[in-house]
Order: C-alpha cells, then sequence, then structure tokens
C-alpha cells in the first residue's frame, strides 16, 4: 500500500530541487554576464592604454632623435660634451611609468636600443637609423601575444 503522504513529499521535493537547480543556473548566467563585462572593460582599458603608451613613447623616441640628429650636428671634437648631454637627456625615458606590461617591455628595449646608439656615436659609429621603427615592432610584437602567456 502506498501512503498518500509519500506522494506528497516526493512532489515537493521534486520542486525544491527543481528551485534549487533554477536558482544555480540564474547564479551562474549572472556570473558569467558580470565576468564578460569585466573582460569587455579590460580590454577597451587596455587599448587604451596602449594607444597612449605609444603616443607618448614615440613623443619620447621623436625629442631624442632630434637631439641626436643635433648632436651629430656638431663637430666630431666638441662632440664629447653633447655625447654626455644625450645620454642624460634619455633619462626621462628610463623613468616613464607606462600604462600597460607592452609599453614598460617596448621601453625597456628603447632604453638599451638608445644607450647602444650612445656608445655608438662616442666610438664615432653611424647610429640606429629608426628608433622609432624598433619601437613599432616591440609594440606590435607584444601586442600580438597579449594574453597568450596565461594558461588555463
Amino acid at each position: 500500500m502506498s501512503d498518500p503522504a509519500d506522494g506528497v513529499s516526493r512532489t515537493n521535493g521534486r520542486r525544491v530541487a527543481l528551485a534549487i537547480v533554477a536558482v544555480a543556473f540564474l547564479a551562474s548566467l549572472t556570473t558569467l554576464l558580470l565576468a564578460l563585462g569585466a573582460s569587455r572593460r579590460a580590454n577597451e582599458r587596455d587599448a587604451a592604454g596602449m594607444a597612449a603608451d605609444s603616443a607618448e613613447l614615440h613623443s619620447l623616441v621623436s625629442r631624442w632623435m632630434t637631439q641626436r640628429d643635433a648632436v651629430i650636428a656638431v663637430p666630431a671634437t666638441d662632440r664629447d660634451e653633447a655625447l654626455k648631454t644625450l645620454g642624460a637627456r634619455a633619462a626621462p625615458l628610463a623613468t616613464w611609468t607606462p600604462r600597460t606590461p607592452c609599453g614598460a617591455q617596448a621601453r625597456d628595449q628603447l632604453v638599451a636600443s638608445l644607450r647602444a646608439d650612445n656608445v655608438r656615436l662616442q666610438r664615432g659609429d653611424a647610429p640606429h637609423d629608426d628608433p622609432s621603427a624598433m619601437l613599432d615592432a616591440s609594440l606590435k610584437a607584444c601586442e600580438a601575444n597579449r594574453g597568450r602567456d596565461v594558461n588555463i
């Protein structure tokens, strides 16, 4: 024999289980939507930071190249003092604070390149043709590899 209370108990248990599953689904859906929104905002922030980093680094490179060309125009006998000044003018780039990891990587490579140029000039060799092209290549390579170091 079957007790009528058993049928009601089973029905109530199913309803409770269904309610729990529905609440869990809604919680998962809400979490997904919040994560997607945060990811989109982070991508927008990174894109804006990359654009700002790129613009500032290009401005610093342009200023340094103008100063370098002025040093090259100085007669070789008077160039030593001008080269010391040029080396000091690269210091703001080394202390510049990037907004993104790609900006930091590009800055570090650029500082090394400018120091190498300064050493070449001190030896009397020709400097790199265009540090700006090296900067572009560094930023593009970093942007292309962005997020690939994350293992999930």
